[in-house]
């Protein structure tokens, strides 16, 4: 239903008033009349889907003013969003007679940044949303890239270690830059199924230069690298 759209209902029967009286007040509750949040829902979308890249920001959600249970509903519905575009983008392939692992086959990422902000252990529901797609994207042709610089807020607490640790393991390329000693803990208890981090390993992650980093294949193999900025990338002349 449109924002804004009003509804006239006659309704005779008590019980079917009842009822309807009920289903009003749910719906209010995301309405800018209804609720000091309802604007969130109530509102005109400011995003495009027909763009290539689309670019959610959720800066204002995560103000701590917004409560935990607006802040994890809305992002359960980026997220669907999200999924809605891997089943799309899988079953065009289909369409197209490409397998998932066709070097042809449209793929979709999700680039999630900062992926600690969206974490909280009372509402561990939007990272096991995270951890059940990294499982099983490889066959909808999608990818899943997690970026955050709080390793801590990965391991906080019990109720999302499972699934934290499971988005790690489940990474086919992992880069590792510079960490304080808190966070590098944390990433060696996430590490702790495959054997941690070695203490050479540490002692790189937490002294190396700006632009090295530990990059990791899989489970076993393991490189001190450098990345190198070349201005003259096809990477730096897309972006510019």
């Amino acid at each position: 239903m449109p924002a804004g759209t009003k509804v006239t209902v006659n309704v005779r029967d008590n019980n079917a008033l009842a009822v309807f009286q009920k289903l009003r007040n749910l719906v209010i509750a995301f309405t800018k009349e209804g609720s000091l949040y309802g604007g969130i829902w109530d509102a005109p979308t400011n995003i495009e889907l027909k763009n290539r890249i689309i670019c959610f920001d959720v800066q204002e959600l995560n103000k701590t003013s917004v409560p935990l249970q607006i802040k994890t509903a809305q992002m359960l519905l980026i997220y669907r969003m999200v999924e809605d575009a891997f089943i799309e983008n899988k079953n065009h392939n289909e369409s197209l007679g490409y397998s998932f692992d066709d070097p042809n086959a449209y793929h979709v990422a999700l680039i999630n940044d900062e992926f600690h902000v969206s974490i909280n252990p009372n509402a561990p529901e939007t990272v096991a949303w995270v951890y059940n797609w990294a499982k099983r994207l490889r066959k909808y042709s999608g990818r899943v890239i997690i970026i955050t610089q709080s390793i801590q807020d990965l391991t906080g607490h019990s109720s999302i270690l499972t699934y934290t640790t499971g988005i790690l393991n489940a990474c086919q390329y992992v880069f590792v830059f510079h960490l304080l000693p808190n966070d590098i803990d944390a990433l060696d208890k996430l590490l702790a199924s495959i054997g941690g981090l070695k203490k050479s390993e540490r002692n790189f992650i937490q002294g190396h230069t700006t632009g090295e980093c530990l990059f990791m294949m899989g489970n076993e193999s393991r490189i001190q690298m450098r990345v190198l900025y070349d201005k003259n990338s096809f990477e730096n002349k897309l972006l510019h």
